[in-house]
């Protein structure tokens, strides 16, 4: 969850000070909404986040945002280190959110404002604090401010770090466990054939708000997580198939029919190697779990002289993704 966000805009390369910050557009209370990620054989595998907020703010000049500790003290106040822009509603802050932790406090009710003299529309602005916060909790406020902000290259990752994209031959996916600390015994549990890999995490938000007053109160869950996916195979042959589809139903006999219930849930990993590595020397460094994944009996479409490809829908019972780093 991100409590506050800020997108700036620079005055772009034909500026006098390409770097210097110009104008904004403050988000104050975003959170992550879904979370895709797509891993292909011969496509370079990719991951997308969506986010979503309550508020939106267009904003003249540069955004701040700044955090300070509680006090303990049920009088305490922060003062913005740059002189801030009025808002256009009706209420007249300054100061466009307050965030404790992570619940969004009201002006009039959790806090007040004040301010010094306006200079070009803009004021140096004091938060108090109506509540007493403990030296645990993190209090948060984002403002825009005719202050110029840099932004030099400077604040970049360092030039060593270089991305490298993820191929099919650096992904290995294993349903029914996998231990990375045993991998060989894990091998047994590894499928073949896999063509692509789609993860979804899901979550929906709805905002509260309330009479009186012109910002929403909160946003909070409407239901739990959702994990949700599907994994394309283009098995070499029937009897590949039947294998795999038999164990993601959990049904060991052959001579069992296998229909729209025979189902069971599995642990699901999907492990991701590093691409830079000697072939057969590569190691995990992510690997994505789900402990609980239910897959769905696939259909297929049979076309004249070309293979099969099938697609298995799998859920999380729980809705849980774990992702484990290297």
């Amino acid at each position: 969850m991100l409590t506050r966000r800020a997108i700036l805009q620079q005055a772009g390369k034909t500026a006098t000070d390409p770097t210097l910050v110009v104008a904004g557009v403050a988000l104050p209370y975003l959170y992550l909404e879904q979370m895709s990620y797509r891993l292909g054989y011969s496509a370079n595998a990719s991951q997308q986040g969506q986010l979503r907020g309550d508020t939106i703010f267009y904003c003249p000049g540069a955004l701040y945002v700044e955090s300070a500790a509680g006090t303990g003290s049920g009088s305490q106040t922060i003062v913005t280190a740059q002189p801030a822009y009025k808002s256009s509603e009706n209420d007249g802050r300054r100061v466009l959110a307050v965030t404790a932790d992570t619940t969004r406090l009201t002006l009039g009710v959790d806090y007040t404002e004040s301010y010094g003299s306006i200079t070009s529309g803009a004021a140096v602005t004091t938060v108090h604090l109506l509540a007493t916060y403990a030296s645990t909790s993190t209090i948060r406020i984002i403002y825009s401010s005719p202050t110029a902000k840099q932004y030099a290259q400077g604040v970049h990752e360092d030039a060593t770090v270089k991305p490298a994209a993820v191929r099919g031959k650096d992904i290995e996916v294993y349903v029914g466990g996998y231990n990375p600390n045993d991998i060989p015994t894990s091998q047994a549990n590894k499928w073949t054939s896999v063509q692509q890999v789609q993860l979804d995490w899901r979550v929906t938000f709805e905002k509260d708000q309330e009479f009186g007053n012109y910002y929403a109160v909160e946003v909070s869950y409407t239901d739990v997580p959702a994990v949700t996916g599907s994994i394309d195979l283009k098995p070499r042959n029937p009897a590949e198939l039947e294998t795999k589809i038999r164990q993601a139903a959990g049904v060991s006999d052959v001579t069992q029919v296998l229909g729209p219930t025979s189902t069971t849930p599995l642990a699901l990993d999907i492990v991701i190697k590093d691409a830079q590595t000697q072939p057969g020397q590569s190691k995990p460094i992510k690997r994505f779990h789900i402990a609980d994944a239910r897959f769905t009996l696939p259909g297929y479409t049979g076309q004249v002289q070309q293979k099969l490809t099938v697609t298995v829908p799998f859920e999380s019972d729980q809705g849980a993704l774990l992702i484990y780093g290297a």
